[in-house]
């Protein structure tokens, strides 16, 4: 984990937390699957979850945060994007309460292989 201070290290204004926790989602997906890793937030306030890298450069994939279920990961927010590896791009932006929060990404029909993927999600701390 990394920890960034200041809020213009973090691209937020004035109200947001001072400090924030940048956590890096790093795996390996198959063809029509599917990866999800919980995510803490610790402090109320801006989640983003950036897609940022994946092996298939070409590859527009699933993306989404939710709530974790058991052993599911039920998204409540969702799109298709490609990997946009751009400084603070984030995909999803969301504010969230103090809880426990999950992110997916899947394969919409588009992988030719196996893939690895790096997401980057940003919470308050």
């Amino acid at each position: 984990m990394l920890f960034v201070s200041g809020a213009s290290a973090c691209g937020s204004s004035t109200t947001s937390p001072d400090l924030i926790r940048i956590t890096n989602f790093v795996s390996r997906l198959q063809q029509g699957g599917s990866a999800w890793r919980s995510i803490p937030v610790i402090t109320a306030g801006n989640v983003k979850v950036q897609f940022s890298a994946i092996t298939q450069t070409d590859a527009v994939m699933g993306l989404g945060l939710g709530t974790v279920n058991g052993t599911n990961c039920v998204l409540d927010k969702s799109l298709q994007t490609a990997a946009n590896g751009t400084a603070d791009s984030p995909q999803i932006t969301s504010t969230l309460p103090v809880g426990t929060y999950c992110v997916k990404l899947y394969d919409i029909g588009n992988l030719k292989t196996i893939v690895d993927f790096t997401i980057v999600v940003t919470t308050p701390y």
